[in-house]
C-alpha cells in the first residue's frame, strides 16, 4: 500500500500565504463609492459639502481616484 501524504505536501506549490496589498488601506471604502453616494444625495437636493463635513471626509479626497475612506466615515455619510 502506498504511503499516505497530506494535501499540503502534495499541493505545496498551490498554497500561498495571503499578503496585504499595497496602495490602499485594508477594510476601506473606495472614493468612487463615496462619489456615487454624493451624486445620489445631490439628485435629491442635499448639499454635498454638509455631508462631507458630517462624515469627516475632506472634499479634496474626491479628486484622487485612489483615495479611500474608513467604513466609519462611509457609514456617517
Amino acid at each position: 500500500m502506498p504511503e499516505t501524504i497530506t494535501l499540503t505536501e502534495r499541493f505545496r506549490h498551490l498554497v500561498t500565504t495571503p499578503t496585504q496589498r499595497k496602495g490602499y488601506e485594508r477594510d476601506s471604502i473606495s472614493i468612487t463609492l463615496v462619489d456615487a453616494a454624493l451624486r445620489c444625495a445631490e439628485a435629491r437636493g442635499i448639499a454635498r459639502g454638509g455631508l462631507l463635513a458630517a462624515a469627516g471626509i475632506a472634499p479634496g479626497m474626491l479628486e484622487s481616484p485612489r483615495a479611500r475612506v474608513s467604513p466609519v466615515q462611509y457609514g456617517k455619510l
